[in-house]
């Protein structure tokens, strides 16, 4: 899990990083907004998935 969530931090900052150079240079589509916007959004709900049970396991650990 903890390489899905490297991975996904990753593929986070770069998707952040190509959809700014797109705007920038003014040739941002509607294909890399559908395309980054869904791997931005897998993204999320991996980090988010992760958090909380690394949250869970230590909250248990304590009890």
């Amino acid at each position: 899990m903890k390489f899905l969530f490297s991975f996904s931090l990753f593929a986070l900052i770069w998707s952040a990083y190509y959809l700014a150079k797109r705007k920038t240079g003014g040739i941002l589509t509607i294909t890399d907004l559908l395309v980054c916007g869904t791997v931005v959004f897998l993204c999320l709900i991996t980090i988010a998935c992760y958090l909380y049970r690394k949250y869970k396991n230590q909250k248990q650990k304590e009890s």
